[in-house]
């Protein structure tokens, strides 16, 4: 883009952009995989949430109508259990 950032990939409709961001904190879900406390689940919850919401933020700065994208950025989650605790915690 104009403003120096470069998006991780991109869908062409027509002549508009759809952008895709493809950073995700994987490793934080991880983490809540592998502890074992219910305090500490909940604790790495809280901060999975918090680390998501700011990376959906930081997704809009990929939508630049007046370089054609749509008013819309996707942000590519990898696996369906990730999607499912984002979008049930989230």
């Amino acid at each position: 883009f104009r403003n120096g950032e470069t998006v991780d990939a991109v869908i062409r409709i027509g002549g508009n952009l759809v952008p895709i961001d493809s950073k995700f904190p994987l490793e934080d879900f991880q983490r809540i995989l592998t502890v074992e406390s219910e305090e500490e689940q909940v604790a790495l919850r809280r901060q999975f949430t918090r680390t998501i919401k700011k990376h959906i933020d930081d997704v809009t700065k990929y939508i630049l109508p007046d370089e054609n994208t749509f008013d819309f950025a996707l942000m590519y989650i990898p696996a369906e259990n990730v999607y499912y605790e984002t979008i049930l915690r989230g």
